[in-house]
């Protein structure tokens, strides 16, 4: 297939507004990696965030990630621990690894501060986005 730069920003614009949290994933990752379509760490920050409020542990992960070392969104270590927290209670193994090396980093009070938010997170619901 011949490349068509029109047709990929479709798609790519295509897959960021469906309601399917696998293809908006993907997409994430693909522009996280710059595979297939020109790297946007910002954008693929984004999806991975719009996934992790659903509760989609490995986009939890992911955005976490982003979050701790500043990929695409400034960097915030005590939301990354929350995010790792989240993602590692849903059963993300290498979430629970690196919260537990982020938390033995982080002061008690942003310690703390994460647990807050964590004990208060709720899913959003796709409709309310």
């Amino acid at each position: 297939m011949a490349k068509n730069p029109g047709r990929v920003q479709a798609l790519i614009d295509r897959a960021a507004t469906t309601r399917d949290v696998i293809a908006r994933f993907d997409l994430a990752h693909a522009l996280g990696s710059g595979r297939y379509v020109p790297r946007d760490p910002a954008r693929s920050a984004a999806l991975y965030r719009r996934n992790a409020e659903l509760g989609h542990a490995v986009s939890q992960n992911n955005y976490a990630v982003a979050l701790r070392d500043g990929i695409g969104v400034p960097a915030d270590r005590t939301a990354a621990l929350v995010w790792f927290t989240l993602a590692a209670r849903g059963n993300v193994a290498m979430a629970e690894r690196s919260r537990q090396i982020l938390a033995k980093t982080l002061p008690p009070e942003q310690q703390q501060e994460a647990m807050r938010r964590v004990a208060a997170w709720k899913p959003v619901p796709e409709a309310a986005r």
